[in-house]
């Protein structure tokens, strides 16, 4: 009888860790099925089966200073209609990405001409030109397509013969950088880092990006001299947990950096997006710098997984150093029981469960020993009643001190922390300085 209250309390833990946020997505979840009767529709798809989308991932270049608010849109024409499936809506230019089922789209690039805040049929000024659709079909390698790149004719707009109209979301004017793409150089405080976004990416998924802009942040811009410390989140974070420790390393030789993701994605996909973006060369050029992963939580397993990619693919040896802080290694149980008990299943959870196929992947490739790896876990529960093993109040020790991430780690740091005040600790902090200073 005891183990089975256990297990209930462990779902519960998981569920009511943002509970009214959990119980909104079940509810949206079920209108959606239910408001458009029997009709199909590649959008009702993406909302209620995201870990059946492809993420698709590309650039907007964009010659003409003055054509801004801009938006990408993916179109299809499948069900005898013109269906907007996704959109992501960019200042000038930059990366965007899209959610999509399988299928045939037609993409492209509208502006805002005329400023009267509506996007218009009569105002396309870019489009997929490689082939006349965007062929997005599901592989069981990779859910990712990309990078694709989206021209914008210079100020030259063309008038599409179907019905198209989209309101344009307001956006700020974005502070521009001669490396990142505008709105890459945000504060911390910034509201894109609030809570709030984070849990949207936990539980909707496919409108992160919508409202979180892309996957990379910087605090400032490019510095070739400085080494980058590329810091990744958990599950329902952002970048501004990391705040505390940002203030505390060196910023005349280090250099911040964010991957801000869904949370609530597929971990493959997830650790594919942080692979191409920061390791493959194919989007930022890393060659000739030091760079450092920095991931607490979830976010470890995410940055393993794309630097087992990285090791892989034998590119060239810039990444010198792999730090994570309260890494579930061993998977989480409350995920393993949620995925049984919960009335709806975050796509995560499947990945993040002790025992899932994932989990047991990471290992299979080995950290070579140019890519030092440093674990620092924590130990103090805040719980006041305490049921099960010991834990960092979420996530157990033999998870975070999992026998396979354990023995590849060059050492191994424990503090009297939870999960989450691990990330403010000076003395964690302390010796972490001491691992950058030695790269």
């Amino acid at each position: 009888m005891f183990p089975l209250i256990v297990k209930y309390l462990l779902v519960f833990t998981m569920v009511s860790f943002s509970g009214c946020a959990y119980f909104g997505m079940v509810t949206k979840n079920i209108t959606v099925k239910t408001s458009t009767g029997f009709k199909p529709s590649l959008g009702k798809k993406r909302l209620i089966s995201p870990e059946n989308c492809i993420a698709v991932y590309g650039q907007v270049q964009n010659p003409d200073s003055l054509m801004h608010n801009l938006l990408v849109v993916a179109i299809s024409h499948r069900f005898g209609k013109v269906e907007i499936v996704d959109y992501h809506q960019l200042y000038k230019a930059g990366y965007f990405s899209l959610y999509l089922p399988s299928g045939q789209y037609p993409v492209y690039v509208f502006a805002d001409k005329n400023n009267n805040g509506v996007f218009e049929n009569t105002e396309c000024a870019g489009f997929y030109t490689d082939s006349p659709m965007l062929s997005v079909n599901k592989s069981k390698e990779r859910r990712l397509i990309g990078p694709i790149v989206l021209k914008v004719s210079g100020r030259k707009v063309y008038n599409l013969d179907m019905p198209f109209s989209l309101k344009a979301a307001e956006l700020e004017k974005k502070v521009e950088s001669k490396y990142y793409p505008a709105g890459t150089i945000r504060s911390l405080d910034d509201q894109i880092f609030s809570p709030e976004i984070g849990m949207l990416g936990m539980y909707e998924p496919v409108n992160f990006l919508q409202r979180a802009g892309g996957y990379l942040y910087a605090l400032e811009e490019l510095d070739t001299n400085k080494s980058p410390v590329i810091f990744v989140h958990g599950f329902g974070g952002t970048p501004r947990e990391f705040k505390y420790m940002v203030e505390k390393i060196d910023r005349s030789r280090y250099e911040p950096l964010f991957f801000y993701y869904p949370s609530g994605e597929r971990l493959q996909m997830v650790a594919d997006i942080m692979y191409e973006i920061f390791l493959s060369q194919r989007v930022f050029d890393m060659r000739r710098r030091n760079v450092i992963i920095c991931a607490h939580s979830m976010g470890g397993i995410v940055s393993r997984a794309a630097i087992n990619r990285y090791v892989m693919d034998g590119k060239e040896e810039f990444l010198k150093a792999f730090i994570s802080f309260a890494t579930p290694y061993g998977g989480n149980e409350s995920a393993a029981s949620g995925l049984n008990q919960a009335p709806l299943v975050i796509p995560a959870w499947k990945d993040i469960a002790s025992g899932s196929t994932f989990i047991s992947s990471l290992y299979a490739t080995r950290l070579p020993q140019e890519i030092p790896f440093y674990l620092f876990f924590a130990y103090r529960s805040p719980k006041l009643l305490k049921i099960g093993d010991n834990s960092d109040g979420t996530i157990d020790l033999k998870s975070q001190l999992y026998s396979p991430a354990q023995f590849s780690a060059n050492a191994v740091f424990g503090f009297d922390e939870t999960h989450t005040s691990i990330l403010s600790c000076d003395e964690a902090i302390s010796q972490l300085n001491q691992i950058l200073a030695g790269i």
